[in-house]
């Protein structure tokens, strides 16, 4: 039996390798955007870019929450769900699995992610963090 993290790395080299990855949204964190139970493909990462929703490794779960800052100097990412009021943290790179690119909402539909760039936008506008969050320099709109 695997580790939960041999998972994730396996996961991680299927979707560097341009499989399509679908997998089951879970919670309401990601809530208007993302439900539960809206399928969503994750692609390999081009460029980590705010307002992106990625899929990442937190705790040994698999959480999809959308960038909100970005610290190149250490490596790491700021996430948040679009309904939650709290923070991920620190999300190192490495961590990350790929990005959400399309999804299937509860009407069947197939929507592309780029078609949404202006809710993207709107919603890291929304998220109450200043440029200087825990003492870093982030690159947050708001």
């Amino acid at each position: 039996m695997c580790s939960r993290s041999a998972k994730n790395e396996i996961l991680k080299f299927y979707i560097n390798s341009g499989e399509d990855i679908w997998i089951t949204v879970h919670g309401p964190s990601m809530f208007p955007i993302l439900q539960e139970n809206n399928k969503i493909h994750i692609r390999k990462i081009e460029k980590i870019r705010i307002g992106n929703i990625i899929v990442f490794s937190f705790n040994n779960v698999l959480v999809a929450h959308r960038i909100i800052g970005v610290n190149e100097q250490q490596q790491t990412v700021i996430t948040m769900g679009d309904d939650v009021p709290a923070i991920d943290g620190n999300i190192p790179f490495n961590d990350i699995l790929g990005e959400v690119d399309l999804f299937v909402g509860n009407n069947g539909k197939v929507y592309n992610m780029d078609d949404l760039k202006l809710y993207n936008f709107l919603s890291t506008k929304r998220h109450p963090l200043t440029a200087r969050e825990d003492g870093l320099r982030l690159n947050i709109l708001h």
